[in-house]
């Protein structure tokens, strides 16, 4: 035996030096992309068997905001809505395809109404930044050809047109056989004997985290990993407020393994706290809503395991070019890749005081202007050169009549559990 393991050493040994230059360069690659990768103990399982499975494992990949439809339904030429109509269902996702289908489940938020029908806009006040947003059911497709297996429905905009839009989004997501996460309805998650549960909320207060921490303790008993997907915060500062900082490290205290935020429409600091993970807003990833949104943002990857887990920001942006074409892809330079990863770094010293220190949602008690190491990233203005994959035929040539010109925003909703999901 020792003479085959000898002889298998040197065939190895031969077959590497043989490999060369092209070796160090896959090497040099891997390393790049696991350049965030971490592991932590699970602080939270509930499994109380003490047997480890080393070879199983679960792999998990969350998006930010998707927006796949149009401001009040448009379809001029152009537009989100103009596109899913003239374009296979392929192509939205079709740049970071290689990584949704490799996971085992990808999980987004879809912020929008689908329906085929002509439905009132439910009344939101009036002022310049208040939205609605509907596509037609068949954009749901978008999904499920994206290697998306999971979306969540809880957000500002999933009642856009009243009960009768969140019925006909749900259905049209039903249809595709996604996975639905909706207020209060956690999604459990199998596979290799690792279980994990998502739990779809609102988060807007101190208060709202109490609420989550009493419906995390209904959880199955079994279940190995929690996991808390929120929607919640000021938007467009790539600083989480204060009370958002006490709220999410409340959740990990009381028992979340991550708490993965969406709502700024801009990417926001990861920080590994206490055992767990935070990711405080993944911003935009899909986004219908804007001709030129802030572009840097990331999916965001766990692998569980029995007692373990790994995790891993890969950057991204919300479009190549110089104008939105409704495909993200990987970064297009070196530098925009950097000032992703810049605006991930979590400088504690911005924050003071306990979890039970600041009750506002209102009102951040951080009002600090974002870390210099990601400025320039942070403007829609960013005008880098089209990559080689993004032609001059997927960029609309003039700004959609019909689409807004800024970042969508409006007032979040009281936090009722009927509300929480508007």
């Amino acid at each position: 035996m020792k003479k085959i393991i000898a002889l298998l050493l040197v065939l190895a040994t031969t077959f590497l030096v043989s490999c060369g230059s092209e070796f160090s360069e896959m090497e040099d690659v891997l390393n790049e992309l696991n350049s965030f990768e971490y592991e932590a103990p699970s602080s939270s399982s509930n499994n109380t068997s003490s047997e480890t499975t080393s070879s199983g494992s679960m792999k998990l990949t969350f998006l930010g905001d998707c927006l796949v439809s149009t401001y009040k339904g448009g379809e001029t030429k152009g537009t989100f809505n103009w596109y899913a109509k003239n374009y296979p269902a392929t192509y939205f996702f079709e740049k970071v395809y290689d990584t949704l289908s490799a996971d085992d489940y990808t999980i987004a938020n879809c912020e929008t109404v689908l329906t085929d029908r002509t439905l009132t806009p439910r009344n939101k006040g009036t002022g310049s930044r208040v939205f609605w947003f509907y596509g037609p059911s068949a954009n749901a497709k978008i999904f499920t050809a994206g290697s998306v297996e999971v979306t969540g429905v809880v957000n500002n905009h999933m009642k856009d047109y009243g009960q009768a839009g969140y019925e006909d989004t749900l259905a049209a997501l039903k249809k595709e056989n996604l996975i639905i996460g909706d207020y209060n309805k956690p999604v459990y998650l199998e596979k290799n004997g690792i279980k994990a549960a998502i739990m779809f909320v609102n988060l807007w207060s101190l208060g709202d985290a109490d609420t989550i921490i009493a419906n995390m303790k209904k959880l199955d008993a079994d279940t190995d990993y929690k996991i808390i997907y929120f929607h919640g915060g000021v938007e467009a500062t790539n600083y989480p407020e204060q009370w958002k900082v006490n709220a999410c490290r409340k959740l990990i205290d009381s028992g979340a393994n991550f708490v993965i935020g969406m709502h700024p429409h801009v990417l926001q600091p990861m920080e590994e706290y206490n055992g767990g993970v935070i990711v405080y807003s993944l911003g935009n990833f899909l986004f219908g809503g804007n001709t030129a949104p802030v572009k840097n943002t990331i999916m965001y990857q766990v692998e569980l395991k029995k007692g373990s887990f790994t995790h891993n920001a890969i950057p991204c942006q919300v479009y190549s070019g110089s104008r939105n074409n409704w495909q993200p892809c990987y970064p297009e330079t070196e530098s925009s890749r950097q000032k992703t990863l810049d605006l991930l770094v979590m400088t504690d010293k911005r924050y003071s005081g306990s979890p039970s220190s600041n009750t506002s949602s209102e009102t951040p008690s951080d009002t600090s202007s974002p870390s210099s190491s990601g400025s320039s990233s942070e403007t829609p203005s960013d005008t880098s050169s089209p990559s080689s994959s993004g032609s001059s035929s997927e960029t609309p040539s003039t700004a959609p009549s019909d689409t807004p010109s800024t970042t969508p925003s409006e007032t979040p909703p009281p936090t009722t559990p009927e509300s929480a999901e508007e």
